[in-house]
């Protein structure tokens, strides 16, 4: 391995007076001078607009053979921001304090940053009641924003997009890529789409829930009668209301579970399973709040990213609506009650015809030859490493058995003189997962503190003005002289705004026969900003404090970020009742916000686009898969569908609040009692999930929360940043509509276990990533869903050994990757529930091996 060079950065970016735009067919977009960063909404429905942030890499290799990567990531959550978390707090190329981040993605490839769904970080609706409803919709909203990015710009499509997600961002993440595919496949979508990675994604929660309680048995966190009460009683009933379609009452369920894991475990911390929780729960703001405060643990500040976003970068992209704040719109995760607790395993794997469209994604993703790549966390609770597994089996891909047969091999990172295993990979064909250890559910974030100290400070100057992408009256953007940055509104649906961030990698490379690529990240919650989290905490080129992330997404690929669904970060809805009330709605509004970023933009076409998704953002990211993939076939995208990659995503709740009691009872944080009440919980979560009650699942899912709770020490916050972006609505402030999770509350707990069959199932490669140690979306809660596939390579998947990864000249494990054929899956070793934050080397290193970046940058 190459060691990992520290990145130095000086950047001095002056006052921008205009910017060239990424085409003429933008609704809003902006970017800098050099063009290094482009955002941007994009109007993905009336009133929705969706913002995106491009970052070009300096990275960037130019090789005809081996075209330079796009990333998108999809944050977590539903409702977490990807352009602040996943940019400045994970992967981005500066961190939070705008200095640079050596383990930045850029060195990969471009990073896309999407505020995804509408409604999340700048993303906004004008109507709260047009927020997406389910992870379709938000899939659809975000494959018209890669048709917006893509389908006018010839050089981002020479460049293939993977699509990154973290968290509930997986089901975004997969949904996504079956929806870009299809897209690409009708001639609507010029894109390349290399491939799908889920890290740490909440693709089965089903899988996820029932994976808790084993999981934390597992590492002592619950005790036997702590296990008995997460999976008897709880997730049983979540798995039951899951089996009767009650995807609201399982999210109820889904809640109960929670509690009991938090009274059983003494208040796990339900993103990374060795840690204490503080004192707010996952639920709502729970998502937005805990990454707010883990920055707030490291920085000293519980308010500096909430102040960076709505001042100096919203300020800087001038896009952004005065009435639309960061963090300002809070109805994502409401909106996608009804969606949360369903599954996206059928995403990945493909249904021959589109019958069951939305409904089979990751399965599809892998029969299309989609790369599929999963990671998670090592010590990710909410979307256990466990659960993941567990619904990766559950696909109907052919080659299953063969992966699941391969063995994993470890990873390493760095320059130890004794390598330490930093993860473990397993392949086969398409399929990839990475076991990441040592981190939880956000694993580029935690990492942060032990970093080295950074090289250079990037001084981030405000833009003054911005001309518009297009002339589209849907599409307001703004960007950077240079045309780094690219940034703007996307009216996805009448008055609800979608906002995205295009950032141009400057460490692009020209590779005719490998194409870069464009990862559009799907932040979770619902209701997580990708712009503000994904973005500046997660992988984007800055972080909170303005200082370049040397981990930045950019390396391997452009960023993408969107505020998904509409009302989440500074995307906006004009009314509440916009809010999306589904993943399919949101899917369909990202949908939107692609064709208004892609059609007419033949640069962003010529890169394939990848959706990452983190958290909740992975059932959007798998519906946005699915709807996207039928527009590409449909011919109404023009993008290139790299692959969807679901990072400790909830793409099946069941799975993973079943894992939750398990694995705070194996690691001590729930004793007998605990785990009891936990499982009780998730069995509750199972029948309602069973029975097609997701709300009430939706309710024992905060019951859950509750539970596990009240035991631990949670340390949520908020915090957001805003002044960068001058495209935002002024009575827009991010994070200020709480409407995304409210009006996603009957979608919250549904599974999107079949978009991952769907996407797999149309040989779109589905990247499944789950940190090692995260709670929320446990490996163990993946694993189970991943199990539920149909694809038809599940079996030989399920078959193969994991390979180890490492990084640089560390010949530590970082992770393990499984793959087969389209389905990849990461386990990334020392990493909760995000993944990016936890293990910024080994992400990084994993972006650019989902994305096939020709950048060698690390």
């Amino acid at each position: 391995m190459v060691a990992m060079e520290n990145a130095v950065f000086l950047l001095f970016l002056s006052l921008l007076a205009s910017t060239t735009l990424v085409h003429a067919n933008f609704n809003v977009a902006a970017g800098t001078d050099d063009g290094s960063e482009q955002w941007g909404y994009v109007e993905v429905r009336p009133k929705a607009h969706m913002f995106w942030w491009l970052y070009k890499s300096p990275y960037r290799v130019e090789d005809p053979s081996k075209p330079w990567p796009i990333l998108l990531w999809l944050q977590g959550g539903p409702g977490g921001s990807g352009v602040g978390f996943g940019n400045f707090v994970e992967i981005g190329p500066l961190d939070t304090n705008l200095e640079p981040r050596n383990s930045t993605w850029l060195k990969k490839a471009d990073l896309l940053f999407v505020d995804s769904p509408v409604g999340t970080g700048f993303s906004y609706v004008e109507d709260d009641n047009l927020a997406v409803k389910t992870d379709v919709e938000s899939a659809t909203d975000l494959t018209t924003l890669l048709k917006e990015l893509f389908n006018g710009n010839k050089s981002l499509q020479r460049s293939p997009l993977y699509i990154f997600a973290e968290s509930y961002g997986g089901k975004f993440a997969v949904t996504l890529g079956v929806a870009a595919l299809q897209a690409i496949e009708k001639g609507e979508l010029k894109l390349q789409l290399g491939g799908v990675a889920l890290g740490d994604s909440w693709i089965s929660p089903e899988d996820y829930v029932f994976s808790w309680g084993p999981v934390l048995k597992t590492m002592s966190r619950l005790d036997d009668g702590g296990l008995n009460r997460s999976n008897s009683s709880v997730a049983q009933k979540i798995h039951q209301q899951l089996v009767e379609g009650q995807f609201e009452d399982a999210t109820g369920s889904f809640f109960d579970l929670e509690q009991v894991i938090a009274d059983g475990s003494n208040d796990v911390d339900f993103y990374n399973f060795m840690l204490d929780a503080g004192t707010e729960g996952l639920g709502m703001k729970g998502y937005s709040t805990y990454l707010t405060t883990k920055f707030s643990s490291v920085h000293g500040s519980s308010d500096d990213l909430y102040s960076l976003m709505n001042g100096p970068i919203k300020k800087k992209l001038k896009i952004i609506p005065k009435n639309v704040s960061w963090g300002g719109q809070n109805i994502v995760f409401d909106a996608l009650a009804g969606d949360f607790m369903r599954p996206r395993i059928a995403e990945a794997d493909v249904l021959l015809t589109f019958k069951y469209a939305f409904q089979v994604q990751v399965d599809e993703l892998l029969a299309k030859g989609i790369n599929v790549t999963v990671y998670n966390g090592q010590i990710d609770l909410i979307c256990a490493t466990k659960g993941t597994e567990a619904w990766m089996n559950k696909l109907k891909w052919d080659g299953l058995p063969n992966f699941f047969s391969t063995s994993r091999a470890p990873l390493y990172c760095g320059s130890d003189d004794v390598p330490t295993t930093k993860g473990f990979l397993a392949s086969y064909k398409n399929l990839f997962f990475y076991w990441i250890l040592g981190a939880g559910h956000f694993p580029f974030y935690l990492y942060i503190k032990m970093a080295a100290t950074r090289d250079t400070l990037l001084l981030l100057s405000l833009l003054v003005s911005a001309s518009l992408v297009h002339g589209n009256v849907n599409v307001v953007a703004a960007g950077t002289d240079d045309g780094s940055e690219q940034g703007g509104y996307v009216e996805v649906r009448p008055k609800a705004h979608l906002f995205w961030w295009f950032y141009k990698s400057p460490y692009r490379v020209e590779d005719p026969s490998k194409p870069w690529p464009i990862v559009i990240w799907l932040q979770g919650g619902p209701g997580g900003s990708g712009v503000g989290f994904g973005n500046f905490l997660e992988i984007g080129p800055l972080d909170v404090n303005l200082e370049p992330r040397s981990s930045t997404w950019l390396k391997k690929a452009d960023l993408l970020f969107v505020d998904n669904p509409v009302a989440t970060g500074f995307s906006y809805v004009e009314d509440a009742n916009l809010a999306v009330k589904t993943d399919v709605e949101a899917a369909t509004d990202l949908t939107t916000l692609l064709k208004e970023l892609f059609n007419e933009n033949e640069n962003l076409q010529k890169s394939p686009l990848f959706i990452f998704a983190e958290s909740y953002g992975g059932k959007f990211a798998v519906t946005l898969g699915v709807s996207a993939l039928q527009a590409i076939e449909n011919g109404e995208l023009k993008v290139q569908l790299g692959g969807v990659a679901l990072g400790d995503s909830w793409i099946s709740p069941e799975d993973f609040v079943l894992s939750w009691g398990p694995l705070l009872k194996d690691i001590s944080r729930l004793d007998s009692v605990g785990l009891n009440r936990s499982n009780s919980l998730a069995q509750k979560i199972q029948q309602q999930l069973a029975g097609g009650q997701y709300d009430s699942a939706t309710s024992t899912w905060f019951d859950l929360e509750d539970v596990i709770e009240n035991s631990s020490n949670n340390v949520l916050d908020e915090w957001a940043y805003q002044e960068k972006l001058k495209i935002i609505p002024k009575n827009v402030i991010w994070g200020g509509q709480p409407i995304v999770f409210e009006a996603l509350s009957g979608d919250f707990m549904r599974p999107r276990i079949a978009e991952v069959d769907e996407l797999l199932a149309k040989s779109v490669n589905v990247t499944i990533y789950n940190g090692q140690v995260d709670l929320i979306c446990s490996t163990k809660g993946t694993e189970a869903w991943v199990d539920k596939l149909k694809w038809d390579g599940l079996e030989t998947f399920l078959s193969l050994s994991r390979t180890p990864l490492y990084c640089g000249d560390d010949t530590a494990t970082k992770a393990f990757v499984r793959s087969y054929k389209n389905l990849f899956f990461y386990w990334i070793l020392g990493a909760g529930h995000f993944v990016p934050v936890d293990q910024p080397c080994i992400s990084l290193q994993m972006v650019g091996s989902i994305t096939q970046s020709p950048s060698s940058s690390s």
